[in-house]
């Protein structure tokens, strides 16, 4: 399948007057690797494990869900944090295969730590091929809310070049935030939107919504190496008609911005339940013995001194930026009726 590579065109400077920034404003959420022909698995797991270790990421010895055909499976972890889970790295001896998984927060770290460029040179060997990558963008403002993307399917905006409408799922509802897939669930790209600022809470951001394509390659569709290093060109490319609405709008935010509002969003989200569920017993006990002693009481420490936080989400910028996400919101009782189609 042929991707168009650029929207020139649609994003002249002569014709908006402003171009893509200079950053790449999408992200890498989600990818996976697939290495052939590794007979001894033991040492190259030592190999990724010290590579890995350049962005503070290490093999745990805790045991990861394994797929049919591979024999051993083990986590990845934050060497800092031992409970934020980046990731697993799978072999198996029948293929002579290992596939490497990196999640949300193994691509963080990597994107903070060394800017992919590990991955990126591991992708350079011809034994090592893409199995999946998912491209992201956050619309904190929602200019491309849902309502906007059902309109767009409606008119055909996400037709294939042959003009044949894809599949399209609903899920979800206006109160906990509405998700749309379109594209089949095992087909080369699917399309993810959904309302991250509802299903987050954000108080900050209440319209925040997440574009998200996740590309599979399968026997007859390969996903380009060069993907990793053109982030912007394959995600506004793949949904053309779509997305030249917003690709002169678009505004780029750091990894650490964007980590750093997700902690606080799910902070808040938890000192909401903390208030719905047990406000008044903790106000109770706070007017008998005054504030100091009733956090001394209600709060402990867990296994690692932070609230599975990765290392580079300080404080400071948590209490300056995201402090109103803190506050938390109370939980609305009851939900309407899921949209599912």
């Amino acid at each position: 399948m042929q991707i168009n590579t650029s929207l020139s065109s649609s994003n002249a400077d002569s014709d908006y007057g402003k171009t893509i920034p200079s950053k790449c404003v999408t992200f890498i959420d989600y990818l996976t690797l697939g290495i052939n022909g590794i007979e001894d698995a033991a040492t190259y797991f030592k190999w990724i494990e010290h590579q890995l270790k350049k962005f503070g990421v290490t093999v745990s010895k805790r045991f990861a869900k394994s797929p049919i055909g591979y024999d051993i499976a083990y986590q990845l972890c934050c060497i800092q944090n031992q409970n934020i889970v980046c990731g697993s790295i799978k072999y198996s001896a029948c293929h002579k295969r290992v596939l490497l998984e990196v999640t949300g927060n193994g691509c963080a770290m990597s994107a903070q730590n060394d800017n992919f460029s590990w991955l990126v040179a591991l992708t350079q060997q011809p034994t090592v091929f893409i199995k999946r990558l998912d491209i992201s963008y956050d619309d904190y403002e929602g200019a491309f809310s849902i309502q906007a993307v059902d309109k767009a399917y409606s008119r055909g905006c996400f037709n294939s070049f042959s003009n044949r409408r894809p599949q399209k799922k609903n899920c979800g509802n206006s109160i906990g935030g509405r998700t749309r897939y379109i594209g089949g669930m095992k087909a080369y790209k699917l399309l993810c939107v959904y309302e991250k600022g509802k299903k987050s809470k954000s108080n900050i951001y209440p319209h925040w919504v997440r574009h998200e394509i996740r590309f599979s390659a399968n026997s007859r569709d390969h996903i380009p190496k060069e993907a990793l290093t053109n982030l912007d060109s394959y995600f506004f490319s793949a949904f053309p008609k779509a997305y030249k609405r917003i690709i002169s709008k678009v505004q780029y935010h750091p990894v650490v911005y964007r980590e750093s509002l997700k902690y606080a969003c799910d902070l808040g989200r938890s000192v909401g339940w903390l208030r719905h569920q047990y406000g008044r017993k903790i106000k109770e006990v706070n007017n008998i013995l005054g504030s100091e002693k009733t956090i001394e009481l209600i709060s402990r420490d867990g296994r690692s001194q932070s609230y599975a936080r990765l290392p580079f989400i300080t404080d400071e910028l948590l209490r300056l930026k995201f402090g109103s996400e803190l506050s938390g919101n109370d939980p609305v009782e009851g939900t309407l009726k899921d949209d599912v189609e």
